[in-house]
């Protein structure tokens, strides 16, 4: 009578081994733009819930909600790059500056991953969106516009947005032509710097 051994032979294992090494290689380069496209639409969507989160305030407090970018985390920087950060705030005198008795709401933290996020439209000027105490874009000059997210790479097929019409309300950019890059407001594909 003779006792079997029970295991793998060594080119079994080196089979195994084989096969799950081609698999991490085939899933490696999806799990890493898995990775980018998540983080962008992370990012897109705060930024839709912040804008929104702002109006709802500008109506609630029935005063003047005021969205800018910020360098420091404290004051606005006047210009469309929101990259390294933006406030929210009750803008009591409409003066786009935290000041007197205006309350900060909110901060925004800096773009992660090299990522950027820049306004078009909107009031591209000073880099500030402004909501009246009935939730729409606030000033005589103010138009449409659009938040638009830039990955790292700078890749316009990767790149999202969020739309704000004149009433306050927002939406998700769509690729509203099919051609894989999402249009803003006024139905263009975006540009990514």
């Amino acid at each position: 009578m003779s006792v079997r051994e029970k295991g793998f032979t060594l080119i079994e294992l080196l089979v195994v081994i084989a096969l799950i090494s081609i698999l991490v290689s085939l899933a490696g380069p999806s799990y890493q733009v898995f990775i980018v496209d998540s983080r962008i639409s992370g990012s897109v969507n705060a930024a839709q819930g912040l804008l929104s989160y702002a109006r709802s305030e500008a109506v609630k407090a029935q005063d003047t909600v005021t969205v800018c970018g910020s360098e420091d985390s404290a004051t606005c920087s006047g210009t469309a790059s929101w990259s390294n950060g933006w406030l929210v705030f009750v803008d009591r005198d409409a003066d786009r500056t935290i000041d007197g008795d205006d309350q900060l709401l909110k901060v925004a933290d800096a773009q992660q991953g090299g990522n950027t996020l820049r306004l078009t439209g909107i009031n591209l000027a000073t880099g500030v969106i402004q909501f009246n105490s009935r939730g729409e874009l606030q000033g005589a000059a103010a138009t449409a516009g659009t938040a638009i997210l830039c990955p790292a790479d700078n890749n316009t097929l990767d790149a999202r947005g969020v739309v704000v019409y004149l009433s306050g309300f927002t939406r998700l950019a769509v690729d509203e032509d099919n051609d894989g890059v999402v249009n803003d407001h006024a139905g263009n594909d975006v540009t990514c710097p």
